[in-house]
């Protein structure tokens, strides 16, 4: 009988203030910290490519974020496909912007042989 009252916590849709008041932190903190981890990663020695393919997929996937929830409330229940995928895009973006500048960081590499672009 305990998990009858969180099932019915967890049913109901969010109120369109809700939607708001979640979102609204969100459109701003996640797009900082994507530049943040951006600026960061721009500075390592991986190449332009790599870099490239993590700062696209960083911004699609903060585009499908912040849509999703509207759009699984307005639109179609199927677009909770795309907030779950946009999950999954950020956060191998996130462990792009992790490990590649630890892992640059930390090469093996002496400071007489890596090359600096400022």
């Amino acid at each position: 009988m305990e998990n009858d009252g969180l099932a019915e916590e967890f049913s109901y849709p969010m109120s369109y203030r809700e939607v708001i008041e979640v979102m609204h932190v969100h459109a701003f903190l996640v797009p900082l910290i994507i530049f943040v981890m951006s600026r960061i990663l721009s500075m390592t020695g991986t190449g332009e490519g790599v870099k490239l393919t993590v700062y696209i997929s960083a911004f699609i996937g903060t585009i499908m974020n912040l849509s999703g929830p509207y759009l699984t409330i307005y639109i179609s229940r199927i677009f909770v496909i795309s907030l779950t995928v946009s999950y999954v895009i950020l956060g191998s973006c996130f462990i792009a912007f992790i490990f590649l500048p630890i892992g640059k960081m930390w090469s093996r590499k002496r400071a007489e042989e890596t090359e600096y672009w400022l």
